[in-house]
């Protein structure tokens, strides 16, 4: 169990190192002496195809002006793996010591982050649901610090809904 553990840790590691990786170098103008319009497309081999091990290779591709960012939640977080390739999801922050707002002494507050993301993978090991999203440089800090030091809770979005702006948040003194 450990093992298939740690494999699958390898695994989502070394795939979002080589996602970033093959991002920045497609950002630093890489993909340019196609001189198309075109989506990059990278190519991520999981861990596991190094190790001797068969899997998949996964295709992501990146829409202009966006980058690929993984993030890992706990399976009822994550939607239990319904959302799916291409699918959109609002991402949620649970703030339980430190507030947005730099409030004193606040209580807990869940609050909507981010509205409308694109799904570029997903998989899903029972446990955990890991996704990949497109997302601009200020999106994916704000997912990366979520998923670092707080909680990151995902909504799936009807097709074809709106972006949703700003909310508030909610806490123990507002949510009744």
């Amino acid at each position: 169990m450990a093992r298939s553990r740690s494999t699958m840790l390898i695994a989502v590691g070394v795939g979002m190192f080589v996602v970033a990786a093959a991002t920045a170098v497609l950002a630093l103008g890489g993909d340019d002496d196609k001189g198309g319009d075109a989506a990059p497309v990278v190519t991520v081999a999981p861990a596991a195809q190094q190790s001797g091990e068969q899997a998949a290779t996964a295709t992501v591709t990146i829409p202009e002006g966006k980058e690929a960012v993984a993030v890992q939640v706990g399976a009822v977080q994550g939607l239990a793996g319904y959302a799916k390739v291409n699918d959109r999801v609002n991402v949620y922050g649970t703030f339980k010591d430190r507030q947005p707002n730099g409030a004193p002494d606040p209580p807990p507050v869940a609050k909507l982050v981010l509205s409308n993301v694109q799904v570029l993978a997903a998989t899903n090991n029972g446990a955990n649901v890991t996704y990949v999203l497109a997302v601009n440089a200020d999106e994916a800090e704000k997912v990366i610090y979520l998923s670092t030091f707080e909680g990151v809770w995902l909504s799936l979005v009807r097709e074809g809904a709106p972006a949703v702006g700003g909310t508030a948040g909610h806490n123990a003194t507002n949510v009744a």
